[in-house]
């Protein structure tokens, strides 16, 4: 099944107005009070074996022909559940908020309607391009939409698994499943905006984030390979830091997983450490192991990448990029694993990328 809906300009989710569009970290609750969540809450103890029971349903997928959502839906087929594919409505919103207004009950009815006997709503749809310039398409995609689903599906009576991004805590040391964000770009902020929309919409919602995502057609995966290839591939030294990357298969299986296990997942779920370094992660890309440069003088290029993202905002995806494969960034323990959940690629998977075989 797919809902039409006809492109429009929307104003900015009011969640923006909580997001301060600076290089700093902050502490926001899906309220906009400034505090620290229990992730696990009352569910911290509880174990499942994941090859439980479960629920057998309908389970909508928008986004499904991108390429997250393309892989979400062939998880779930291989589970056994019923996709139902809901074209994304494509908006267009202005940070600001200055857009004329449109009625979004109305996007909002019709997605319910596509939504009704669903048992979860999986939202994968998105612009991912980390240097995305188009402000407008960038925010309604990321910071409006998301809110949008979520109040249609719990208005349906389905759960919420929204796809974010580890981009919304930006260059912290270390990815987790708290509140604690980092708006270092517009693509950053409109992810941030996205997961306090969804929370506004639905306090049961389940926010998913996943590192680096790579699958061997992607165009950024492309890149690292062929960079990997190269007599440039290099990490700072030692190369040992944990490489927060994490391979299509195992990203969409998660995802699976969050939407039809049948206890109530923590609101903010994080994908855990694929266990690859730095060093790992090009030498099974490129079949070669990396050159390794003293980390003081990677991090003084990533510092003039910095700046120069500073004056053109495009290219600071691509230092962030270069300091995460130089650096790498430390990933807290996630939920996933401790009830259970295993990926269903292991690292193997990422040598036959390189090979160009199927994974």
């Amino acid at each position: 099944m797919t809902a039409d809906v006809t492109t429009a300009d929307v104003p900015a989710a009011s969640a923006a107005d909580r997001i301060v569009a600076s290089n700093t970290t902050h502490s926001i609750s899906h309220d906009g009070a400034p505090r620290a969540i229990d992730t696990h809450s009352s569910r911290e103890n509880e174990q499942v074996d994941p090859t439980f029971d479960e629920i057998s349903s309908v389970i909508a997928v928008v986004g499904s022909t991108g390429f997250v959502g393309s892989a979400v839906a062939q998880a779930l087929s291989e589970r056994g559940v019923t996709v139902r594919h809901v074209k994304a409505p494509r908006l267009r919103a202005a940070p600001s908020g200055k857009s004329p207004v449109i009625e979004e009950r109305s996007i909002t009815m019709e997605l319910k309607d596509a939504f009704n006997g669903c048992t979860a709503v999986i939202n994968a749809a998105g612009i991912a391009d980390a240097g995305a310039v188009d402000s407008y398409a960038i925010w309604g995609a990321n910071a409006v939409l998301p809110g949008i689903i979520a109040a249609a599906a719990r208005s349906a009576g389905a759960r919420t698994v929204h796809v974010s991004s580890a981009a919304v805590q930006g260059r912290r040391a270390t990815l987790d499943a708290s509140n604690e964000f980092e708006g270092f770009s517009l693509y950053a902020r409109s992810k941030i905006t996205g997961e306090l929309a969804v929370g506004d919409a639905d306090h049961t919602a389940v926010i998913y984030r996943p590192p680096g995502v790579h699958g061997k057609n992607r165009p950024v995966t492309i890149t690292v390979s062929r960079l990997a290839r190269s007599p440039l591939a290099s990490v700072a030294s030692p190369g040992t830091e944990n490489a927060p990357h994490a391979l299509i298969e195992n990203v969409a299986d998660a995802i699976a997983f969050l939407a039809t296990v049948r206890i109530t997942p923590p609101n903010v779920v994080t994908h855990p450490s694929e266990n690859l370094t730095t060093a790992d992660l090009l030498e099974k890309l490129g079949n070669r192991r990396p050159v390794t440069i003293p980390r003081t003088l990677a991090r003084f290029a990533v510092s003039i990448a910095f700046r120069i993202g500073g004056l053109r905002p495009s290219l600071l995806g691509q230092a962030r990029r270069l300091e995460v494969l130089w650096f790498g960034q430390n990933q807290a323990s996630s939920w996933l694993t401790e009830v259970g959940w295993v990926p269903k690629i292991d690292a193997t998977g990422w040598s036959r990328i390189n090979a160009g075989s199927e994974l």
